[in-house]
């Protein structure tokens, strides 16, 4: 157990799911797994990237600079 100066709190035991290391774990909206707090923004940020690239061809628009990104 950990103490400090919030009081004393169970250690976390969950992994995140992207990097496997224990810390606190958030969820996406509409995503099973949990992940920490820089692999969450790290899938966040991927699946904007990709549901852009999927309008940009579906609307006949170059997607490259999404792509590059």
């Amino acid at each position: 157990m950990l103490c400090g100066p919030k009081g004393c709190e169970e250690p976390h035991n969950t992994r995140c799911s992207v990097c496997g290391h224990r810390a606190e774990l958030f969820e996406l909206p509409g995503r099973p797994e949990k992940c920490c707090v820089t692999c969450s923004a790290d899938v966040a940020t991927s699946l904007l990237l990709t549901t852009e690239i999927d309008e940009a061809a579906l609307a006949g628009q170059h997607a490259e600079h999404l792509i590059a990104e």
